[in-house]
């Protein structure tokens, strides 16, 4: 029996992980305080968009300490991959912001995958689907599947546009901010050639920074979607985009400075 114990992380890296990006750090604090406060604060509205992109911004909120945790452990190449997927959560965030109307093709195509799924397992595993079950969810599926069929085809997505459509539709700063995030974190996650020499170089910089960006811009079409008058989150929400804005000018400086 082996009885080393097992250490969940590097401590004798965290303080210069963390001095090297301090002022990130930090900055990464107050969005989260934030986003976990206006998570509660639209937990009554039950509207589609809102509890999605509440959803949403969850999702990378809890992304976010995924890159802080491997940043601070000098796993920069885990943590951009996670970033690159924060990235894509933000996309659908803004892209549902800006097309309230699509919601329901968002929500909606979970029942095809549920009838996707149960499809597969009957062939795999044939009786394992409770025949109740099976007819729910093959109700659901016929009841929405219309809206996902061209040519007798049900799609693979809830949209007919890929991530990279979906940025182009939003505007051409997503689209630029997409051309450079995917393809560097596409290169890592799928271990190209140069994806392989990727993985020898350090990735916590950007990874913060995308993992920032993407966090902040979820928070905000949560905020744009969900707005009430009289509500403190305005004038918070704004203090963090001067915040990210200045604590990565300040990092860039630093950095260039450096022989």
């Amino acid at each position: 029996m082996n009885d080393r114990p097992v250490v969940f992380g590097l401590p004798a890296l965290w303080n210069e992980s963390f001095q090297a990006h301090s002022d990130v750090y930090h900055a990464l604090d107050r969005v989260q305080l934030v986003s976990d406060d206006l998570i509660k604060e639209t937990q009554d509205d039950k509207s589609d968009l809102v509890e999605v992109l509440r959803a949403l911004t969850s999702v990378n909120n809890a992304g976010m300490t995924d890159v802080v945790i491997l940043t601070g452990n000098r796993r920069g190449a885990g943590a951009m991959k996670v970033a690159r997927s924060m990235f894509e959560v933000s996309i659908t965030a803004e892209y549902l912001e800006k097309n309230p109307t699509e919601t329901d093709l968002y929500l909606d195509f979970a029942h095809v995958i549920a009838w996707k799924h149960l499809q597969d397992l009957e062939r795999k595993s044939p009786g394992k689907v409770p025949p109740e079950h099976k007819r729910e969810s093959e109700t659901q599926y016929n009841r929405v599947k219309a809206k996902f069929e061209k040519n007798g085809k049900v799609r693979n997505n809830w949209t007919d546009k890929t991530i990279k459509k979906l940025a182009e539709a939003i505007g051409p700063d997503r689209t630029n901010l997409y051309e450079v995030i995917a393809g560097l974190a596409s290169e890592l996650h799928h271990v190209s050639v140069t994806g392989l020499i990727g993985h020898e170089l350090e990735w916590a910089s950007e990874a913060l920074r995308v993992g920032h960006g993407a966090l902040l811009q979820t928070l905000v079409s949560l905020y744009n979607t969900y707005h009430k008058p009289g509500t403190e989150f305005r004038e918070r929400i704004n203090e963090l985009v001067k915040d990210f804005d200045r604590v990565w000018k300040e990092h860039v400086t630093a950095r260039d400075k450096k022989p």
